[in-house]
């Protein structure tokens, strides 16, 4: 590289998704010159990393505005106000004078090597007294010229006043980098004639880059003509690991994007850590869950602690890894003090105190945790497996919960780069933990069979557990549904929320019975993930579901709220063999009354169903649409 890195300035809020509609009025105009006086905007900045080791090279700020009247407004609303109104020049400077100090302060606190680069409009580089400025600016900080950047859009190359002052620029020491190029209005001539230090690639070919071989052919040409002519290259909006394989193909370093880091204030930017060599690894142990004298009843229960080998267990932990692309992935269990490992891959098998483990945080969540950097997260960047060995930086882990409703332990997949998984991924990995519990029932059985006098009773035992369960989605049958709304109903007042899959048998016709399938499991998950794990959830048709909610005076919301929710969650689109499904459903629910019986409360929620179906005469199809860049599953 040769250059330090450096901390670049935008004002763009594109990456953020801020409030877009403030009114284009005087009084805005006003408030924002108040602000800029007091000190109302603020400054965010999203990190730069260089292949192949991630580390930050670079800062990027962005403007930020949170009007008291107005609430946030974005930056593509302010800025352009501020260009009208002969204020830009003002924004522009205010915000250098926030960088430069935040880099003095990073500088001296242990960052020897960070620089700034502010972002300049065409119009404040119309006026060459920029360059006075921002230079008095940098001395004010303490700085050296040659740690300051200088970021420009290509629409500021067009005029001989604006190119006068990018040459004054460089040549006072100040770097100068072209951003979003290849989109404006630049040519090669003005490229060799300007004293231009870096190239950023426009997101607009990043974010195809994994698909469109056009846009891999931009990329490739932009790489190479920086290069030849002496210029670094860094690529913004990286958001995939595939982007970041192609781009890595293609010989680009410098990556920017949600991948590595979404945009904090000062405090948080670096991950609120000092250089490691003067990090001292504390871990931040999770709080003991509510229910940890039963968990742990429950776990004594599996009989899995410092079990032998088996092979089984291994080859789940391995098929994680495989799924998610991580090079470390194990199952856990987690006691009143120590973390024990039954398999593991990429890691040695043995057992952690539970304080500085990840997997006793999912226990407590209850429900799948992922840290995409741990360096950025409070809990965790100053553990000794963060800090030390092995370097974890990307953490995914799934709780691994009993038929009793307990969290033993976890299935997760760890990485030493940050990362990020996706939906299909995450349910995978959920799926994947489903299969470690139905293996700790199974060792159970079989452990009760070898202790049995009478081996007919657990073989009845197994044909009932299976008989109780749909084998598709594992959730409860309609008799078993009967039977559990008889007992819930004797103890405590129950109500019923029925769900009826939309255009289901389209969906099976059109697409094939594997896709139906797959669409089955997905909804069944989502039900569950939108109710308490007391409330049963049944299969109780082919399309059908219908849930037993037990009612009580502690705050639990309303069988519309929870029917509303469960409608929501259904409605979530799944990727499934190529296809963008969007379901849809009918939803029915009836509350508790005197002298109920399953019978009656289960007629009088698919009566409601049957009103829902007929009030919302919705089309009879679920949206399905082809996934980019995948052919029409069948």
């Amino acid at each position: 590289m040769g250059e330090p890195p450096a901390l670049e300035i935008r004002r763009r809020g594109d990456d953020q998704g801020e409030v877009s509609t403030a009114p284009d009025d005087q009084a805005l105009i006003d408030r924002l010159r108040d602000a800029l006086a007091t000190g109302g905007i603020s400054v965010h900045y999203q990190r730069i990393v260089e292949l192949p080791t991630l580390r930050t090279v670079k800062l990027e700020a962005l403007a930020r505005w949170d009007d008291a009247l107005h609430g946030s407004i974005a930056p593509d609303v302010f800025v352009p106000l501020a260009e009208r109104n002969g204020l830009i020049s003002t924004l522009d400077l205010y915000v250098a004078r926030r960088a430069c100090d935040d880099l003095g302060r990073w500088r001296s606190s242990g960052w020897p090597d960070l620089a700034v680069a502010v972002n300049c409009s065409p119009i404040t580089l119309s006026d060459p007294s920029i360059v006075r400025s921002l230079l008095d600016t940098i001395d004010a900080a303490g700085l050296p010229p040659s740690a300051v950047w200088v970021e420009v859009t290509e629409s500021a190359l067009v005029g001989p006043a604006a190119q006068a002052t990018i040459a004054s620029l460089a040549n006072s020491g100040i770097r100068v980098s072209l951003d979003d190029f290849g989109t404006g209005y630049s040519t090669l001539a003005n490229l060799r004639q300007l004293a231009v230090h870096a190239l950023k690639i426009d997101r607009s070919f990043v974010s195809c880059s994994d698909q469109d071989p056009a846009a891999v052919a931009m990329i490739r040409s932009i790489v190479g003509l920086g290069h030849e002519l002496g210029h670094a290259v860094v690529a913004e909006g990286v958001e995939t690991e595939m982007e970041e394989q192609v781009l890595r193909r293609l010989g680009v370093t410098l990556l920017q994007g949600f991948r590595y880091s979404v945009p904090a204030p000062f405090d948080a930017a670096l991950g609120h850590r000092r250089p490691a060599s003067t990090i001292v690894p504390r871990a931040v142990p999770a709080a003991v869950p509510l229910d940890e004298e039963p968990r742990l009843t429950a776990l004594a229960a599996c009989n899995i602690m410092d079990s032998e080998q088996e092979r089984s267990f291994d080859t789940l932990v391995q098929i994680a890894a495989e799924a998610c692309g991580t090079p470390m992935a194990l199952i856990s269990f987690v006691d009143r003090s120590r973390q024990w490992l039954k398999a593991a891959v990429g890691l040695p098998l043995g057992q952690t105190d539970r304080a500085s483990t990840f997997c006793a945080h999912t226990v407590l969540a209850g429900r799948t945790l992922m840290v995409e950097n741990a360096m950025e997260d409070e809990r965790f960047n100053r553990n000794p497996y963060v800090l030390g060995e092995p370097g974890v930086r990307f953490y995914a882990g799934t709780p691994l919960v009993t038929r009793s409703g307990h969290a033993v332990g976890t299935l997760c997949v760890l990485d030493r780069r940050p990362r990020h998984l996706d939906e299909t991924q995450l349910m995978f990995l959920a799926a994947l933990a489903d299969q470690v519990v139905a293996l700790l029932e199974l060792r159970t059985l079989t452990a009760r069979l070898e202790r049995a006098d009478d081996a007919r009773q657990i073989a009845e035992e197994t044909v009932g557990f299976h008989a109780a369960h749909d084998r598709l989605t594992g959730l409860a049958t309609r008799r078993e549904l009967y039977l559990s709304l008889a007992d819930r109903i004797a103890t405590q007042p129950t109500g019923v929320i029925t769900v009826d899959l939309t255009g289901f048998r389209e969906i099976n016709d059109g697409y094939g019975q594997d896709t139906g399938d797959q669409l089955l499991v997905h909804v069944a998950r989502s039900i569950r993930t939108a109710i308490r794990r007391e409330d049963l959830v049944a299969r109780v048709d082919g399309d059908q579901f219908a849930i037993a909610v037990g009612i009580d005076a502690g705050g639990r919301p309303s069988l519309r709220t929870l029917a509303q929710r469960v409608r929501a969650a259904v409605r979530q689109p799944r990727n499934i063999n190529g296809n963008i499904i969007i379901p849809d459903a009918s939803i029915g629910f009836a509350s508790p009354e005197p002298d109920d019986t399953a019978e009656r409360i289960m007629r009088r929620a698919e009566e409601a169903l049957d009103v829902d179906r007929r009030r919302r005469r919705s089309p009879q199809h679920a949206d399905v649409h082809p996934a980019p860049g995948a052919p029409r599953g069948h």
